[in-house]
């Protein structure tokens, strides 16, 4: 699945450029923090994929699609309905018979929107951070370094000891409405 960010964008952010090597290694890290945000959000938001998911529906009454953008709405089933019709519209579609209704649609960004991008490439420094610093992934919740008397100090809160990608809570949840989801779907790139 592709990566909200590339090397390109990293390097434009960072003023920094990779060579050789470090090419894969950044384009994995910036892989992995797009992973980590899909799992925040619930959700790939791009490239768009198709998924399905059920539901009730009611004759005339609007459901909302779970996920936005709708690229298309592929199908909506609902069995034993005979002369089943829908209108699609809104982000969403209506139907003209009662019952549980299966609803296949495609949903998604063509492009990675620019805030994921920015997202990815600060977990991405996070992790190229505590790798040429530490030589470990994460911080591990590592508070402060000394320089004389050599010194580490270590955070005793969970969220510090996560180690790995983190971001603020606000920015999770600012993400998560912007972005994510309240539906569990089912989904095939």
């Amino acid at each position: 699945m592709a990566g909200f960010a590339t090397v390109a964008d990293l390097q434009s952010r960072t003023k920094v450029t990779y060579a050789g090597a470090d090419i894969a290694w950044v384009e994995t890290l910036l892989d992995d923090a797009s992973a980590h945000l899909r799992d925040i959000l619930g959700w790939q938001v791009f490239p768009a994929a198709q998924v399905s998911y059920t539901t009730k529906v009611w004759a005339g009454a609007f459901h909302l699609l779970p996920i936005q953008p709708v690229v298309s709405v592929d199908s909506i089933s609902i069995p034993d309905a005979t002369a089943m019709m829908y209108d699609v519209y809104d982000g969403g579609f209506a139907t003209n018979v009662n019952g549980i209704a299966t609803v296949t649609f495609t949903a998604g960004y063509p492009a990675p929107p620019r805030s994921l991008i920015s997202w990815t490439c600060v977990l991405a420094v996070q992790v190229i951070d505590a790798v040429t610093k530490l030589g470990m992934l994460g911080n591990g919740g590592l508070s402060s370094v000394a320089i004389d008397d050599f010194k580490l100090t270590w955070s005793q809160s969970q969220e510090n000891g996560l180690g790995g990608y983190t971001l603020p809570d606000r920015v999770v949840a600012q993400l998560q409405a912007s972005y994510g989801t309240t539906a569990y779907v089912t989904g095939s790139a």
